[in-house]
């Protein structure tokens, strides 16, 4: 999996664009990325997952426990755009509604 950093306006928060596979080989990687985005100050990071083909229970339970770990911390971890395989995944894991999960960018941005 690649994880970009999204250029953004707002210092408030931080997008993380992942790209690929999100696997067991992946979460190290993704769970400093995330921690690196609330340790520069951003409040709320959103993944936007509407490039990620694959994701195992592996990686969709680390994104759990980090989202898990940024309310902990008064902060906000939210998905954006997870697709079809991703969802299932999530469904089949009975996680997708622990998750905070939005369409787009701008809907996850307007909602509280």
């Amino acid at each position: 999996m690649q994880l970009r950093r999204r250029a953004q306006q707002d210092p408030g928060y931080a997008v993380l664009e992942a790209v690929g596979e999100l696997d067991v080989s992946d979460v190290p990687s993704l769970g400093e990325s995330i921690r690196q985005a609330f340790a520069e100050g951003h409040g709320c990071v959103l993944i936007d997952l509407s490039e990620v083909s694959f994701i195992d229970s592996t990686g969709a339970s680390s994104l759990l426990d980090e989202h898990r770990g940024a309310e902990s911390h008064g902060r906000r971890l939210a998905l954006v755009a997870p697709g079809g395989q991703v969802m299932r995944v999530f469904s089949i894991l009975g996680i997708e509604e622990a998750l905070d999960i939005h369409p787009t960018v701008e809907d996850a941005l307007a909602s509280p």
